[in-house]
């Protein structure tokens, strides 16, 4: 018959085993220093079964204590990793306090004769807490990046969260290690079988999650100005052929030019130029919904796309734009420098005209609006269009 020792030493061989696959992949893939950190739950995990197999004779935080302490480290480090999985400021010092108030207060409990289920119940709440700050540092992200390993971590966080929670809350009805009550192998199959579970399936899923933000990341140098950070021609000319087909919806396009660029760009120096372009790309932005998209179209130039907004409406937005960027100052260590913009403006509001036509009609307009004297917006209407 199978043992209680041998079932935790199987279990701390398959952490260290779980661990050196995630060094494997950390040395072979990535490389990069924040992500060591998930090494430190493996090994406090294994550190935990080694005070199991062989319990030393120290009090409190050694023999049981030693177990539980390791295992709450396990759980602390797990929530430092999932931070520095982001690059968040590191929250090591704040798992070692919480740790160590949990020692001080096992050791006063144990001390003044204190109910053992106080400790119990303790040690429950902060392993469950673990559980869930690392879930929540998974779950902050899920508006910027949508990849599909995120929910299946966080599930399974936020379950391991409740399955501690409730172990603990019923320990007094349960057998050891899950409760209060004597050792049982069914217990001791049952608490390792979903640590090795947590390990395993949280180990896959980083490093799942890790190829997905990193491809995502590739994706979005891709369609991305790296400058401004706007949306690139490239990734225009993709919505653009989207529209081609889809005539349901009425859009807008204003098509914006700074004023005189080579001028600034002669008098000051080219990095003085690509602050106004990064100037002129937050102003645009601001005065834009979220729904509507902004691209960088080239040069000193930028295109929004104003997807259900007539003519009327996109004269607005577009007046709205210029006269922001008119009393806005780039500030650069030379000084301040005040640019202005020319804007062009059309719009498809029953599908008659092809997209491409809107935009010829809109850098139409925006060369007229050059023409008369700049700083000014055009509308390409049908009795201000050349024959």
């Amino acid at each position: 018959m199978i043992d209680i020792p041998t079932v935790v030493l199987w279990n701390g061989v398959a952490l260290a085993l779980i661990g050196a696959l995630f060094l494997l992949y950390w040395a072979w893939q990535t490389r990069a220093a924040d992500q060591l950190w998930w090494c430190l739950p493996f090994l406090f995990g294994v550190l935990a079964a080694i005070t199991v197999v062989t319990p030393p004779s120290l009090p409190v935080l050694t023999g049981k204590g030693g177990t539980v302490l390791c295992m709450m480290l396990a759980y602390g480090t797990l929530w430092q990793a999932s931070r520095a999985f982001y690059r968040r400021r590191s929250v090591l010092w704040q798992v070692l306090a919480v740790v160590a108030a949990w020692v001080v207060a096992s050791i006063t409990l144990q001390y003044a004769g204190g109910p053992a289920y106080a400790d119990i119940l303790l040690r429950g709440v902060i392993i469950a807490l673990f559980n869930i700050l690392a879930a929540r540092e998974f779950w902050r992200n899920r508006a910027k990046e949508e990849l599909p390993s995120r929910k299946a971590i966080v599930a399974i966080l936020g379950a391991n969260a409740l399955f501690q929670a409730f172990s603990h809350l019923f320990a007094p009805l349960l057998p050891a290690p899950l409760g209060l009550g004597d050792t049982t192998i069914w217990a001791v199959v049952t608490y390792n079988l979903v640590v090795l579970f947590i390990a395993l399936s949280v180990t896959m899923l980083v490093i799942s999650l890790s190829r997905e933000k990193e491809a995502e990341e590739y994706l979005q140098l891709a369609i991305h100005d790296p400058l401004t950070g706007l949306l690139n021609r490239l990734t225009f000319d993709e919505h653009m052929a989207e529209k081609e087909g889809d005539e349901r919806l009425p859009f807008a396009l204003i098509v914006i030019d700074i004023d005189y660029f080579k001028r600034i760009n002669d008098d000051y120096g080219h990095h003085v130029g690509d602050a106004v372009i990064v100037q002129a790309a937050r102003t645009i932005e601001r005065g834009v919904r979220q729904s509507d998209k902004v691209y960088r179209f080239g040069g000193e130039e930028f295109v929004c796309m104003l997807p259900g907004v007539g003519l009327e409406t996109a004269q607005r937005v577009a007046e709205r734009i210029r006269k922001s960027f008119d009393e806005t100052l780039t500030l650069v260590p030379e000084g301040e420098v005040h640019a202005t913009i020319s804007v062009g403006v059309a719009a498809c509001t029953n599908g008659e005209r092809s997209p491409s036509t809107v935009l010829n009609d809109a850098d139409a307009a925006l060369y007229m609006a050059k023409r008369r004297g700049r700083n000014r917006v055009e509308v390409a209407t049908a009795s201000f269009m050349p024959a």
